[in-house]
């Protein structure tokens, strides 16, 4: 997925770059109140474009190409979308060089709409398919097309979005999508909860008989499975990135899994969802050809499960060896496989200064035992895999049904990469007596007990101390 103009802004200058920096509270302060007004200058440059006719449309600002924001000068002075959409323009010379990718991924999407000064309806997603509509290039070039119209709910101060779109909405996104030849990868996230949404979209692509045969992968939001029946060649199917899927109805997943029934060729299956038996044994039943499946999201309690005992993962792994094809597993991170790791601490504060440094390998380590545990876990039943993915994670390897991890065989050097030693005033901004260097021989843990035995290959922190693991469960614990 591109990354937008603005995003890019804050990340290249924001706060949290600042925070690193050795500064009086007061100077901090005012940096980081520049640095926000500007990137609210910035964002309403965006949102609220003046009524110059030679504005650049909102769709060619989403394409999050370097080459636009590099040149943005330049487009404001000129017609940017008669220069950027036709081959043929006499505004293209005095232009740098336009690469040929510039709508290689394209945006309809009216989520950076301003507040105030839009009509309360969908009409600003008309305009933004009308300008894609009149941009031949962007038609043709298009390989990667995201979709995520934005309903806007009641606030003080204005009214919502009529909940049903209008018919004309969905007949101008159909008319694009029949008109890219290249698309490749279609990510629709959704316009709206309400069935209704579903309805008119799907009933306007039969009218219009669209059909998306170069579309091999589908990611999708909430009631947006209809589209698999158009895409006849599809190999991935995915639901959609974001907050959507986090707390939708079982129904919806259900209907989400049941839609991959008619998609013949696909490989590779993966949802964000609350995992359980039921739901990976539909999985199975629908689309037991896929080579590779994304579980994302937990897994919810079972009953007669014992809580940090990996039975629930267990459970799963079972079915999950009745798959044929099945090559690579990607799974959560080790903190929601419910295997007595729980991610360790989320207050920042925890792993400032020497002593945090010590204390972020530890919750590394443990990390690094959930993970290795939980590929065990899997395969057991399913030994002949090519990879498994844990969270971040990924296998290097799987020799004789074990996994081989970056850290094999390096465990210390790999900890070491990943929380460098400490050096004095790294982050803490007032003296304090653990704002030292950490030595080259130092232990690496905070913890004595565990600067030897942790750092072997099959350390297990269930036969050593209490390292923050449920004991009165530990025993419950498999490979």
């Amino acid at each position: 997925m591109q990354v937008s103009l603005l995003d890019q802004y804050r990340q290249n200058l924001s706060p949290n770059s600042i925070s690193k920096m050795r500064l009086s509270g007061w100077k901090a302060w005012l940096i980081s109140t520049s640095v926000w007004m500007s990137t609210f200058e910035l964002a309403s440059a965006l949102n609220n474009p003046s009524n110059d006719e030679n504005q650049i449309p909102q769709f060619i600002l989403d394409t999050g190409h370097p080459w636009i924001r590099e040149n943005l000068r330049a487009l404001q002075g000129i017609d940017a979308k008669q220069a950027l959409c036709n081959l043929d323009s006499s505004l293209r010379a005095p232009l740098e060089p336009i690469p040929i990718d510039l709508f290689k991924n394209v945006t309809i999407s009216d989520k950076e709409r301003g507040f105030f000064n839009t009509p309360p309806d969908w009409s600003h997603s008309v305009e933004i398919l009308e300008d894609i509509l009149n941009c031949p290039l962007g038609l043709q070039s298009c390989e990667y097309l995201q979709v995520d119209f934005y309903q806007r709910r009641r606030r003080p101060g204005r009214t919502a979005d009529p909940d049903t779109p209008p018919k004309e909405l969905a007949h101008l996104v159909a008319k694009p999508l029949k008109s890219m030849p290249n698309l490749e990868r279609l990510e629709w996230i959704r316009p709206s909860e309400g069935q209704e949404v579903k309805r008119v979209f799907e009933e306007t692509f039969v009218e219009d008989n669209v059909q998306l045969p170069t579309i091999r992968s589908l990611s999708l939001g909430p009631n947006m499975h209809f589209l698999v029946r158009f895409c006849p060649t599809l190999e991935s199917l995915t639901t959609s990135g974001g907050r959507v899927w986090h707390f939708v109805p079982v129904e919806m997943e259900h209907n989400f899994v049941r839609a991959a029934v008619g998609a013949l060729n696909l490989k590779d299956f993966g949802m964000r969802a609350s995992w359980s038996k039921r739901l990976l044994g539909l999985v199975l039943e629908n689309v037991p050809q896929v080579e590779t499946l994304h579980i994302d999201g937990d897994i919810e309690n079972m009953e007669h499960m014992v809580r940090n005992s990996g039975d629930k993962l267990r459970a799963l792994a079972r079915i999950l060896a009745r798959f044929r094809n099945i090559s690579r597993i990607w799974l959560p991170d080790s903190a929601s496989l419910d295997l007595g790791f729980d991610g360790g601490p989320m207050c920042g504060n925890s792993y400032l200064g020497r002593r945090g440094r010590k204390f972020s390998r530890e919750v590394t380590r443990k990390d690094m035992w959930a993970t290795q545990t939980a590929a065990s876990i899997i395969l057991l039943g399913s030994p002949n895999l090519d990879s498994i993915t844990v969270g971040s994670w990924t296998t290097t390897g799987i020799i004789n049904g074990k996994a081989q991890w970056p850290w094999t065989g390096r465990v210390k050097a790999y900890l070491i990469e990943r929380h460098p030693r400490y050096r004095l005033g790294e982050y803490l901004e007032e003296e304090d007596d653990d704002d030292i260097d950490e030595g080259l021989e130092d232990p690496i843990f905070p913890r004595g007990e565990m600067n030897d035995a942790a750092l072997r290959d099959d350390w297990d922190p269930r036969v050593c101390l209490n390292h923050g693991l449920d004991q009165t469960f530990a025993k419950y614990l498999g490979p």
